[in-house]
């Protein structure tokens, strides 16, 4: 995928980190989860695969921090 005209491509950029998440490669799929949330801080699925990646990798406190966030950015993902 070519983003040198569009580095902000939100879907290209989520696309990208869900196959290299796929591939097993963890550090290519943070880096472009955090690209796509950079282009658009709202994105929900991002936020949440990059919470599950740091989880898997044991890297717990950083998940935390992301799906903290997740929630207060949506707060109607979470029922009481």
């Amino acid at each position: 995928m070519d983003l040198s005209k569009n580095a902000n491509d939100i879907e290209a950029l989520f696309d990208l980190a869900m196959a290299y998440n796929s591939l097993g490669s963890l550090k290519l799929a943070e880096k472009y989860y955090r690209k796509t949330i950079k282009a658009n801080p709202n994105e929900i699925d991002a936020r949440f695969n990059l919470g599950a990646l740091l989880k898997k990798q044991g890297r717990l406190s950083g998940a935390v921090n992301i799906y903290r966030d997740l929630i207060t950015r949506h707060p109607g993902l979470v029922e009481g």
